[in-house]
């Protein structure tokens, strides 16, 4: 009996029963790489799930769990910028105005290229997006998506 009670609570407290697992995903065919000399400017965009928003990177009441970016470590010496839009407010009854992103979210980073290195992974830019999902009535679990991008179409070799 206990097992079954075990089996049971798992059930009821995973992603898959509290309904919509992933709210946020990533697009990378309409990432944008820019190479200015020897920095890097690139546009990352993921798509918001329809009847949902995220929480703003610095939402505006401390109940709310902030969207972050994390970059693979092997960059973190390389990170000049990284810049989020401006949220939409949203009135809601329960909290009043919350900032919040709906639809794409467009964050776009600024990277410095090293002079004497490749600095960028073969295989391409990870890093994972943190958010905080909601609807009109609640909000979920905080979830976090990795993410990849191909390595962009010219050569990461710093210049000298």
């Amino acid at each position: 009996m206990n097992c079954f009670k075990l089996l049971l609570l798992f059930l009821l407290i995973s992603p898959a029963a509290l309904g919509q697992s992933t709210f946020v995903s990533f697009l990378p065919e309409k990432s944008i790489w820019q190479r200015c000399g020897n920095t890097v400017d690139l546009e990352l965009y993921f798509e918001i799930a329809t009847g949902y928003h995220i929480q703003g990177h610095e939402p505006n009441n401390d109940n709310f769990i902030p969207t972050t970016l994390i970059l693979d470590p092997l960059l973190s010496e390389t990170i000049c910028q990284i810049d989020f839009p401006t949220p939409k407010e949203l009135l809601l009854d329960q909290t009043g105005s919350v900032k919040v992103y709906s639809e794409i979210l467009t964050i776009n980073l600024q990277l410095e290229v090293p002079s004497t290195q490749t600095w960028l992974r073969s295989s391409g830019l990870k890093g994972e997006l943190h958010y905080q999902a909601c609807d009109a009535r609640k909000c979920f679990f905080p979830r976090t998506l990795d993410f990849e991008i191909p390595t962009p179409p010219f050569s990461l070799k710093g210049q000298s």
